[in-house]
């Protein structure tokens, strides 16, 4: 679930929630990004249930997750929701 989103000139930040927990997700920004993906990202809204691929990492030593996100994707099937 997107709960807050954060739009920059060379990334947008993500707020995520499920039920196991809160994170962070950006997305850097493409300058020559295709019409798809800017229509894609119209979709992807406080309140939408979106399932996102990408890389996490976190640090030794520090309790923070940072995750990078490759592709969101609008839920449209909420089984997917019971499924992750």
């Amino acid at each position: 679930l997107i709960t807050n989103v954060q739009e920059q000139s060379t990334c947008i930040t993500y707020d995520l929630e499920d039920t196991t927990g809160k994170i962070q997700a950006r997305m850097w920004l493409d300058a020559d990004e295709s019409e798809f993906m800017v229509r894609s990202r119209r979709e992807w809204t406080p309140g939408a249930y979106v399932r996102v691929v990408g890389n996490m990492k976190s640090q030794q030593g520090v309790d923070q997750r940072s995750l990078t996100a490759f592709h969101l994707r609008k839920v449209k099937d909420f089984n997917e929701l019971t499924y992750h």
